[in-house]
């Protein structure tokens, strides 16, 4: 999920403390602060270790053990002095940070975001001219952002980092966490079902990755922009663009050892630059095999599976897909972005085999087994989908309780509530093709009153409000239609929920 990636874009962001030597007071302070924030970590770790998971309590308390390193060395923070004066109050102001992070990313834990923000608003008023603390404020509120699902301000932040602070040079195996914004923001936009946003958003992140190779940079740097550069390419199927990159990519490692671990991107992006180019793809889906098991700690070895099996699957290989399916949940059980797709699609690939038992008790174990994940939200909508293609309408109604049982259960599940916006989106649609309007009203309440401005509950406001209609509840209906356009005025649909609402004389 787009949150987890947040969080470890701000655990990376935790700058090692600097070691001043000033004097006197400030000199004080410093020690002071660094000994209560090696404090707080040690009181986290004993934490951790227990044999029980912190609850929210737990978690504020560890926060208030954070915040006393930000209390014991209050600001303004001199930075910008010179000499000594200056070391230490960098190295001050830094540690207040790193103890501020962990103080955010715990209230987060608690489901505190408004804690978060605060922090964050906080520590970007007293870093100053101090470039990483303010920085990783700016992480920090994005992260608060996302916790209170303000999404759009949540992107605008994101791309405020990426006007304000360029990448920065990085350890070959590791890179600067502003390289993975605009990709987080991509992620966003789908998670939020806004699939034509998360288009634009991929485009404008290509822009933005060729625009930083207008300036000089260190090999290393250069290699993880055009990384960068190559998956967008091959995301938007620029068949060109990509191969070129690949190329260019391909050079920079043979001229820079340290950039092995580039390979694995290069040979993903060949193998599936062959695979769906060229008429035969078996070379293709080779070297995407071979990715799997010439690398397999890189984050693509269970992609370049995934690739290949879709691959196969579209073009009619449904055995050979459904190999790479399973060897994707035998090797890789754990990869949150690839397994659970692998698990749904094993399911789709065993019906199309004709063995519905079999793909029935797969799809029924997708969301057991990844409670958190999209793919969730879909098995139990594909088994009423393949009762309703055979005409088994009895069948599929009587799926839709156990259906909606499932997702009572995800919501409970989904702590963060990443996810559970979605869960509602499929009860809204089982209720409204059951013909329920008690089960369409109450959805449709429990949506505003949990996913609040979110993009699905305008989707579903428009339709809770036409089938009102269809049920003679126009009053509702209008209700419904008011309600959008107060919470979503600026929506591409506005005009026509205008004259929707005029049609019903409101």
């Amino acid at each position: 999920m787009v949150r987890h990636i947040l969080r470890t874009l701000l655990a990376a962001l935790a700058a090692s403390l600097v070691v001043g030597c000033g004097g006197g007071a400030e000199r004080a302070t410093l020690y002071r602060a660094e000994k209560l924030l090696y404090e707080a970590r040690k009181a986290e770790e004993q934490q951790r270790l227990g044999t029980t998971e912190p609850d929210s309590t737990a978690l504020m308390n560890l926060r208030a053990i954070f915040l006393k390193v930000g209390k014991s060395a209050p600001g303004p923070h001199a930075v910008t002095a010179a000499g000594e004066a200056g070391e230490v109050a960098r190295a001050t102001i830094r540690t207040v940070g790193v103890a501020a992070a962990s103080g955010a990313r715990l209230a987060l834990a608690a489901r505190r975001a408004d804690l978060a923000l605060e922090a964050a608003e906080r520590l970007q008023t007293e870093a100053a001219s101090d470039t990483v603390t303010a920085r990783q404020a700016a992480f920090m509120a994005v992260a608060a952002y996302q916790g209170l699902r303000r999404y759009e301000d949540a992107i605008s932040q994101m791309k405020r980092i990426l006007v304000t602070y360029p990448p920065l040079p990085a350890p070959p195996t590791s890179e600067d966490p502003v390289l993975g914004i605009p990709g987080a923001i991509v992620s966003l936009r789908r998670n939020l079902g806004d699939e034509e946003g998360a288009g634009r958003e991929l485009r404008s992140a290509l822009e933005y990755f060729t625009g930083l190779l207008d300036r000089p940079m260190a090999p290393e740097l250069e290699a993880q922009v055009r990384a960068r550069i190559l998956r967008a390419s091959l995301e938007l199927n620029q068949t060109d663009r990509a191969l070129q990159e690949a190329n260019t990519l391909e050079r920079l490692v043979g001229e820079t050892p340290e950039l092995r671990h580039l390979l694995a991107e290069i040979a993903f992006a060949k193998g599936k630059l062959k695979a769906t180019v060229e008429r035969d793809p078996s070379e293709g889906i080779g070297i995407l095999d071979r990715v799997s098991t010439d690398f397999p700690t890189s984050p693509l070895a269970p992609r370049s599976l995934l690739e290949a099996a879709s691959i196969l699957e579209q073009r009619g290989q449904t055995a050979n897909a459904r190999e790479r399916y399973e060897a994707i949940l035998r090797r890789f059980p754990n990869s949150q972005e690839v397994a659970p797709l692998a698990l749904y699609r094993l399911g789709m690939v065993q019906e199309k085999m004709g063995d519905w038992v079999v793909a029935k008790s797969t799809l029924e174990m997708v969301p057991l087994r990844y409670p958190r994940s999209s793919a969730a939200a879909e098995a139990p909508m594909a088994v009423i989908h393949h009762y309703m293609n055979e005409g088994r309408k009895t069948a599929a109604q009587l799926y839709f309780a156990k259906a909606i049982t499932t997702y009572r259960q995800l919501i409970v599940r989904d702590s963060s509530g990443q996810v559970a916006p979605l869960f509602r989106v499929k009860m809204f649609q089982i209720f409204a093709a059951a013909g329920d309007s008690t089960g369409v009203y109450s959805i449709t309440e429990e949506m505003l009153r949990n996913d609040s401005r979110h993009p699905y509950t305008a989707q579903i406001l428009v339709q809770a409000a036409r089938a009102s209609i269809g049920y003679g509840n126009s009053q509702r209906a209008a209700a419904y239609l008011r309600r959008f356009l107060r919470d979503y005025p600026k929506s591409p649909v506005a005009g026509q929920v205008k004259r929707e609402l005029q049609n019903l004389g409101g």
